[in-house]
């Protein structure tokens, strides 16, 4: 498993959902394709924040 981004020891990934279609409306039924991804522009700015809360 590759990681690609970490900060001090921490490593984040981000959650992407896969939809083979549009959603039609009043639908919920989507079925989602769930990807993890390492590294990506969400993660770097999700870890900088935990960082500077602390």
């Amino acid at each position: 498993m590759k990681f690609d981004i970490t900060i001090c020891g921490h490593t984040y990934f981000d959650i992407i959902y896969l939809l083979k279609s549009f959603p039609k409306e009043r639908d919920d039924i989507r079925n989602p394709v769930v990807k993890k991804q390492f590294g990506g522009i969400f993660n770097t700015i999700r870890g900088l924040r935990k960082i500077n809360k602390k």
